[in-house]
């Protein structure tokens, strides 16, 4: 069941990967919408990659919560089919379990803890501001070219972008949301 586990998750990535791709727009990236206001999961996934860019450069660096917080891959960026598409990724990942003491956190796919990683803040690679960041260079095979960073973009949301090393640096991250406002006992 591994080797599923494995192929379903990677084609959740590439599928995310290839509709940020499609989406992608050149040139400077804009400001949010005048009054955008993001209050739920399914307002983060409704903006496109330029506007969740946008909201994450001025957004501050997101505490270190405790314990499961609810999560949402970021899937088809402002499309039509965003919020559904992402609702259907969440099957596969539920968000993840951090544990600040320890100063790790790990994600949860199918609703099992796996793939831990090192928390801990530094610079953005997006715009070297302060962010929380998710490193799994050390504690993951599978993952380890890959390094989260988070902000808190509202009260209780947070923005999640997702880096891949093997990838050029002006390519893109992938996107991914955390309402840590939301308790999951699941």
């Amino acid at each position: 069941m591994g080797g599923a586990v494995a192929r379903v998750v990677l084609a959740v990535v590439v599928v995310g990967a290839v509709a940020v791709r499609a989406s992608a727009q050149g040139g400077e990236i804009p400001p949010p919408p005048p009054g955008l206001a993001v209050r739920t999961l399914d307002d983060l996934v409704r903006l496109d990659p330029a506007a969740l860019e946008a909201l994450y450069r001025q957004s501050p660096p997101a505490g270190i919560p405790a314990g499961r917080v609810v999560g949402r891959p970021v899937v088809m960026p402002g499309s039509a089919l965003a919020v559904p598409a992402s609702r259907v990724g969440r099957l596969v990942w539920q968000g993840k379990l951090f544990d600040p003491a320890a100063g790790i956190a790990e994600n949860r796919f199918f609703g099992v803890r796996s793939v831990p990683g090192e928390l801990y803040y530094a610079e953005s690679w997006l715009d070297g501001g302060p962010a929380l960041i998710l490193d799994y260079q050390r504690t993951s095979r599978i993952y380890r070219p890959y390094r989260d960073e988070l902000r808190e973009v509202a009260p209780g949301l947070v923005l999640g972008l997702m880096y891949d090393r093997r990838r050029p640096p002006d390519q893109r991250p992938r996107f991914f949301a955390l309402d840590v406002r939301t308790p999951s006992g699941h």
